[in-house]
């Protein structure tokens, strides 16, 4: 939100003796630190999600106040005397956790005297971070994409370079969730002759690995047909936002796919780590769909025919299949999300290619 909400200068964090107590104060403190750990405590004990932040902010010599939900300084990396430029992961983090703990996305933000209002979602258009809109999407805030473009915006200058990529953003996140996709278990699949029925989906890129120093969790992993062996995010907020991009190898590839969510080699180390939600699919960088997963150590199943009809699109060699998570069963242990193999259904009738 620099140079977005107010062309900030300057802002100091104004907490009244008596105002802000307890939780409410502590609240602020911690989004301020981004102690990510404290703010989901606060919030599982009852702390208010729509929080208020109450700032000064000069703009143009001109002295105003401000009283604003405190989630909204976090997603759009204002916060009043914080931290600015908290990492993204943290802050989509924390963000989620006001959604889920309860914040009202019907969020409008209004200068004082000045016109127009600016709604939540053009707001957090504007840092330029997908990802922090994508999630706000998903949680359902209001977002109309034929309002991210008008002529008051139009002369605003700068602001203008958002709008046509973002609003076809928009349009294509919207058709996403206009498809939801359910995974489904398919057991005995990993029994007798079940590598003669899955193939590599093809060359795979993750954005984030954890370090070791045998390399053992690496995105390799994913379709080495080993089930004691896991691809493991190393971003260590659960994964989200991470991905996985495989390029088609087979000429005439399936649609179909399979998955082992988490790292399934016993069940002590499958609870232990973050498991799958929630992943969004993307064909050439271009969202598709949402895949919800259950959680379960068993093999699940999934078909993007459907997706793919809705879209107008087509899996063919070369394509780029992206798989991005954003939904997680937390680990009772570890923050470490994994999956220990994601690959593709052999097409029925046809030899493995």
């Amino acid at each position: 939100m620099r140079s977005l909400l107010l062309a900030t200068l300057w802002m100091v964090m104004l907490v009244a003796p008596g105002v802000l107590a307890g939780p409410a104060q502590q609240l602020i403190r911690a989004a301020q630190k981004g102690d990510v750990d404290l703010v989901e405590g606060l919030l599982k004990k009852g702390a208010d999600p729509d929080l208020k932040a109450k700032t000064r902010s000069q703009e143009q010599g001109m002295l105003i106040k401000l009283n604003e939900p405190l989630f909204v300084w976090i997603a759009t990396d204002e916060l009043p005397q914080g931290k600015n430029d908290l990492p993204v992961g943290v802050r989509r983090v924390m963000t989620r956790l006001f959604i889920q703990a309860g914040a009202s996305l019907d969020y409008v933000f209004h200068l004082p005297n000045k016109t127009p209002k600016v709604p939540l979602c053009r707001l957090v258009m504007r840092t330029g971070i997908d990802e922090l809109l994508y999630d706000l999407l998903h949680y359902g805030m209001p977002c109309d994409p034929g309002d991210l473009y008008d002529e008051a915006t139009a002369k605003s200058g700068s602001e203008n370079r958002w709008h046509p990529g973002y609003r076809q953003l928009l349009l294509q996140e919207h058709r996403a969730l206009q498809v939801p996709l359910k995974a489904t278990q398919d057991k005995g699949l990993f029994q007798e002759g079940w590598k003669d029925r899955l193939v590599s989906i093809g060359e795979a890129k993750a954005s984030n690995t954890l370090a070791h120093k045998r390399d053992i969790y690496r995105v390799a992993n994913l379709s080495d047909q080993d089930p004691n062996s896991a691809w493991v995010e190393g971003n260590h907020w659960h994964g989200l936002g991470e991905e996985i991009t495989f390029t088609v190898a087979a000429e005439k590839p399936s649609t179909a796919f399979v998955i082992l969510n988490g790292y399934t080699k016993d069940q002590a180390t499958w609870q232990k780590n973050s498991r799958i939600e929630r992943l969004k699919i993307l064909v050439d960088y271009e969202a598709l769909a949402y895949l919800e997963l259950q959680d379960t150590r068993e093999a699940q199943g999934f078909d993007l025919a459907p997706a793919l009809e809705k879209a107008g699109k087509k899996i063919e060699q070369g394509t780029r299949l992206t798989f991005r998570i954003v939904g997680v069963y937390p680990g009772a242990k570890y923050k470490d999300t994994c999956i220990t193999e994601l690959l593709m259904k052999v097409r029925r009738g046809r030899p493995r290619e």
